[in-house]
């Protein structure tokens, strides 16, 4: 058939229709979620304060209320300190889910033997945020819509090959067998279809669906199978978008 596809036909192909735009929009929450979780992280404190640490003195300085979380009742405080260090005085601050000192206290300072100027108040951190299982889920998240779409953009591209150097042919449901998933409530099916190639033989394709109605609706449906390798075949209406009725008009 030696067609090429329209710009936007190719994108329909490569994020995989509106599966691709959702699991983009996912992947942009994730990053932006992950930024600000990760933003909260003290990354020095836990890379020196985990190994090797003393003991200082220091003194608090103000004790403010940093956050408040509607769902846990629980409120963060911030404790601005100074820590009389070997190199000198310091000013930092530190954070707990307990109101424990007031301005004036005198507390224990942790301090890294490397890297003095790496320190907390003793018991607490450096981070607002010490909830690593959320920043966890949120990368988490992004790792995962990320590979969904090197997914589709792989099957997206042997898509487009066999398209653009493809035959069309009719081809016959020749099983429809029910799977254990479901996608909005509705069962995914694996569909067989069978067509005959100009070489003579007869190969399969199979498309899984929740959405069979539009690949039952005709007594054969029409599939384009690779030239030079037959047994690689999409059916057409199984395609995303508008790119089904554009192959139909376009390419008969």
């Amino acid at each position: 058939m030696n067609k090429k596809l329209p710009p936007f036909q190719k994108f329909s192909l490569l994020i995989n229709g509106n599966t691709g735009l959702i699991v983009f929009g996912i992947l942009i929450f994730g990053i932006i979620m992950s930024y600000n979780a990760v933003e909260k992280i003290d990354i020095e404190e836990l890379t020196y304060l985990n190994k090797e640490t003393l003991i200082g003195k220091g003194k608090i300085v103000a004790v403010f209320e940093a956050s408040y979380s509607e769902e846990e009742e629980v409120t963060s405080y911030g404790y601005d300190y100074v820590f009389f260090s070997p190199i000198g005085d310091l000013n930092w601050t530190s954070y707990d889910n307990q109101r424990l000192y007031k301005a004036g206290d005198a507390v224990e300072i942790e301090y890294s033997s490397i890297r003095p100027s790496v320190n907390r108040i003793s018991g607490m951190s450096n981070s607002t945020d010490d909830s690593y299982f959320g920043i966890l889920l949120f990368i988490g998240v992004t790792l995962i819509s990320l590979i969904c779409l090197i997914v589709y953009f792989v099957k997206g591209l042997r898509k487009i090959k066999i398209i653009s150097n493809g035959t069309i042919v009719e081809g016959l449901l020749f099983n429809k067998i029910e799977t254990n998933t479901e996608v909005n409530e509705k069962r995914v099916y694996k569909m067989i279809f069978r067509y005959m190639a100009n070489d003579g033989k007869v190969y399969d394709t199979i498309v899984k669906t929740h959405k069979t109605s539009k690949l039952e609706d005709e007594h054969s449906e029409k599939i384009i199978y690779h030239t030079k390798n037959p047994n690689q075949a999409v059916v057409v209406d199984s395609l995303p978008w508008s790119l089904p009725q554009y192959i139909k008009n376009e390419w008969r």
